[in-house]
């Protein structure tokens, strides 16, 4: 480590600096190729403030923690920044701005009277004015449980971040334990910490902490020394009580995480996000840990994480806004069956990733088979080819087919799958795996049962569905026959006394290119009708399974409405679909080369 110090300057490489506010730590002292004077090359905590990652034309001055490739810049050490505080400094800036620093020391070293005594000026009594608020204020220091001093330039115990070890810093501990005694959780977070030590001697000071925040800090040093930490082992009692602890946006690599997560040995929350992650080593964090926060990181495969594995509490998992794309890594001789996590692990978020299989879905239940709880929405799966159509599955129609390739899923996007739900999804996946089939010959059958391995278990629970296949004839698909679509349109016609007429049909061919509003346009010259009185049935020829115990209605999505009609067959209706007014093509809801359209007057 680069622990050069200007002398002149009084700044040293690794030291934390906040310039208005903004958060950079010093990477480089020294001159700077055509340009006089010297420069401090800092790394900004915030990634846009930057201009390069260290080269300045072409040399490269320093490296930077960060892989963001404008971390970096040059500013003069003239340059005025903010000024660091001690944490007493911090806390009654805060929470007893009216206190000044040495009123908090007499009343931390007990002296009762320190408030009370009057003022006298020339031996007359002067009028005190005000401490009664100042009273007020140091009595709810020692009241406070939740401290927040995020932001606040917080150096360390001292303000002086190499003052640390004296008689001065281990006198400040005591009156932080004296000053805030019930403090249960404290936030620290982009602060300008630099010493690990700092860190574990505040804990030690406060006896009640429970939950710790440190996210957005820099730390250059993880090391204790337990001579000033003033305890034997750093792992005994003083993070024993501290039940959260929060690292996000530190930059720590995995075995830095491990060296300060394993000294809290009752851990049940850690965060960790953002910190450029992007597979996990050896090491292990505490087992006792039951939710893992892992988002905005770099991995892109479940079996990433099998590390994790061994975590024997683990409840709750979080890896949204990462680049998974699979259960396992292609380029890692790792199997699905491999990826095994606890049982005990029942809700996983995946969302925001690059899924892009269903395989990949089916496969959660093996890797999490505990899993009970999924949140799995943004991700590029619902984008791809289903069923040999490339499509956009509506939101409804989404939800349904995660749900019924997951048999044990109790929630989904944080919405609660209840057993008719659940029903009605496996149901609907039930019939796309039937038109599935009846779209391919039977050689190819076992080929589509691997992919849907939920089949034979549904068709036991909810009955075998009736394949019929078609022998439609080849048609070049670059020929004009191919381009369009015959449709039989009809209007059925209903007499005054109920009775009904024969339907008025009219057929046409017309190219699938065509928006529904041109298509309504010449229905309404065939029928001699305005086109916007007119509702387009187009009625599919096919059955949709309902709810075998009761008929609400039927997932649709936004740009697809599925009209129930009266002849149903049991637990199976006919599918109708409403072709509504937009620009869509008709060939996006018609695939078949032959269509029936019901023409409704509105």
């Amino acid at each position: 480590m680069n622990e050069y110090r200007d002398v002149d300057t009084g700044y040293y490489c690794q030291q934390r600096l906040s310039f208005d506010g903004h958060l950079c730590t010093v990477r480089y002292i020294g001159q700077v190729q055509e340009t006089k004077g010297l420069w401090l090359g800092v790394e900004w905590d915030d990634t846009s403030r930057g201009k390069h990652s260290g080269v300045h034309q072409g040399v490269r001055y320093f490296n930077c923690t960060s892989k963001h490739p404008n971390a970096a810049s040059f500013v003069r050490p003239t340059r005025p920044h903010d000024t660091p505080l001690s944490f007493l400094e911090a806390l009654h800036q805060k929470y007893a701005p009216d206190v000044s620093t040495h009123q908090i020391i007499d009343k931390t070293r007990g002296d009762k009277h320190a408030l009370s005594k009057p003022i006298e000026i020339g031996g007359k009594a002067v009028e005190e004015v005000g401490f009664e608020k100042i009273s007020q204020q140091l009595a709810m220091l020692t009241e406070l449980r939740i401290v927040l001093l995020d932001g606040r330039c917080v150096a360390g115990v001292l303000s002086t971040v190499r003052g640390g070890g004296g008689n001065g810093w281990f006198r400040k501990l005591h009156e932080i334990g004296q000053t805030c005694p019930k403090v249960s959780e404290l936030d620290l977070s982009r602060s300008l910490l630099e010493r690990w030590q700092d860190v574990e001697g505040i804990c030690n000071a406060l006896k009640a902490l429970k939950t710790l925040k440190l996210n957005g800090n820099r730390f250059n040093q993880l090391v204790c020394n337990s001579r000033l930490c003033g305890q034997d082992r750093p792992s005994d009692s003083t993070f024993d009580r501290i039940k959260e602890l929060g690292l996000d946006e530190t930059l720590l690599t995995w075995e830095e995480i491990d060296s300060v997560a394993s000294r809290f040995q009752s851990l049940a929350t850690l965060s960790l996000s953002s910190n450029g992650l992007a597979s996990l080593g050896t090491h292990q964090i505490p087992r006792t840990i039951t939710t893992l926060k892992l988002e905005f990181n770099g991995f892109t495969s479940i079996s990433a994480l099998l590390a994790l594995a061994s975590l024997p509490n683990l409840q709750q998992l979080y890896l949204g806004h990462n680049s998974i794309a699979d259960i396992q890594d292609k380029k890692e001789r790792i199997q699905y069956s491999d990826v095994k996590f606890p049982r005990s692990l029942f809700h996983v978020d995946l969302s925001f990733n690059a899924i892009h299989s269903w395989e990949c879905v089916d496969g959660l239940q093996d890797a999490f088979p505990g899993l009970t709880a999924l949140r799995i929405e943004h991700n590029q799966l619902f984008d791809l080819e289903f069923l040999g159509k490339k499509q956009s599955q509506g939101p409804e129609e989404r939800h349904m087919l995660v749900v019924a390739r997951l048999a044990n899923l109790k929630t989904l996007n944080f919405s609660s799958v209840t057993p008719q739900e659940r029903a009605n999804a496996e149901l609907y996946y039930l019939s796309c795996i039937a038109k599935e089939l009846a779209a391919e010959s039977e050689e190819k059958e076992g080929t589509i049962f691997d992919k849907h391995r939920r089949y034979n278990e549904l068709c036991e629970i909810y009955g075998t569905p009736t394949i019929t296949r078609t022998n439609p004839s080849i048609i070049n698909p670059n020929s004009l026959e191919a381009r369009l679509i015959r449709f039989t349109f009809y209007q059925p016609i209903i007499s005054a006394d109920g009775t009904s007429l024969p339907n008025i049909v009219h057929k046409k061919q017309i190219p699938r290119g065509f928006d529904v509003y041109r298509l309504k346009g010449i229905v309404g010259k065939l029928f001699e009708r305005s086109p916007l009185r007119l509702r387009l049935i187009w009625e599919t020829g096919e059955w949709d399974p309902v709810a075998p115990i009761e008929h609400e209605d039927w997932y649709s999505s936004d740009e697809e409405d599925k009209v129930v009609s009266a002849d149903e067959q049991g637990n199976w209706v006919k599918r109708e679909v409403e072709l509504r007014d937009g620009t869509r093509e008709v060939g996006y809801w018609v695939e078949a080369q032959e269509a029936t359209v019901r023409i409704e007057l509105i």
